[in-house]
């Protein structure tokens, strides 16, 4: 009797050693983005799309240099080496190309994400207390010193223009997002036009475009930047700074 137990007992034993224990299931967030913001489809590729030659290409010079760029890769070497348009109509058209062409580089790199603290932020009145201040604009030396003390102290966009107010908000397609705020003299657009983990490390990063403008006069300015956090109760921070014109 006493040898029958042992024998049921390393059975027993026997069995449990040999059932898997249950895995959690793996779960993923797809590289996303906006198909009016980058001219993109859905189902496009943007590796194809930023060797697609462009529309019209641009006639570019440096001093008495010229060049011509007609597709993604040389608006981008082009800018990078000093040329520019001989108009200043010409170089807000090509400065723009300039901008879809650098996010098409750098969405052609990323990957799905594994993890995402941004799938429940979303660009709205209350968002401006945890976006960072690096997101503010500065249209004079005073307003970037000032933005660049606020950076180097973590401070969100909120603590560094208190009396800035969101004027829209709109939601779109694959969760990009828009938002108008108005800083006084000026008003600044920023769209989230793609997300996916651009930097590896796993984590879902957003995409972003920062337009700057006067309400009265011809200003403006644009630039992208991506970003992301790390917690869901943390402010964002910026990754780094995507300059068209730096390689």
């Amino acid at each position: 009797m006493r040898s029958t137990t042992l024998f049921a007992l390393l059975i027993g034993v026997t069995s449990c050693q040999q059932t898997p224990a249950p895995q959690p299931s793996a779960k993923s967030f797809p590289v996303g983005w906006s198909s009016a913001a980058l001219e993109l489809a859905a189902n496009e590729n943007p590796t194809a799309a930023f060797a697609k030659p462009l529309e019209d290409a641009f006639e570019v010079r440096k001093g008495k240099d010229k060049a011509t760029a007609n597709n993604c890769a040389s608006v981008l070497r082009v800018l990078a080496e000093g040329f520019q348009p001989p108009s200043d109509r010409d170089f807000q058209v090509f400065l723009e190309n300039a901008l879809r062409c650098r996010a098409l580089e750098v969405l052609a790199q990323a990957k799905p994400a594994q993890e995402s603290f941004l799938t429940d932020f979303h660009l709205e009145t209350s968002s401006l207390n945890m976006l960072p201040a690096a997101l503010a604009s500065a249209v004079s030396g005073d307003q970037e010193a000032a933005r660049k003390q606020a950076m180097a102290k973590g401070r969100t966009w909120a603590a560094l223009e208190p009396d800035a107010k969101v004027l829209a908000e709109k939601t779109g397609e694959h969760n990009t997002m828009s938002l108008e705020v108005d800083s006084g003299a000026f008003g600044q657009r920023l769209e989230v036009i793609a997300h996916g983990d651009f930097d590896g490390d796993g984590i879902e990063d957003w995409l972003i475009t920062d337009d700057t403008f006067a309400r009265q006069g011809s200003y403006r300015a644009s630039r992208m930047l991506l970003v992301t956090r790390s917690g869901t109760t943390e402010p964002l921070r910026v990754i780094r700074e995507l300059n068209p014109g730096q390689r």
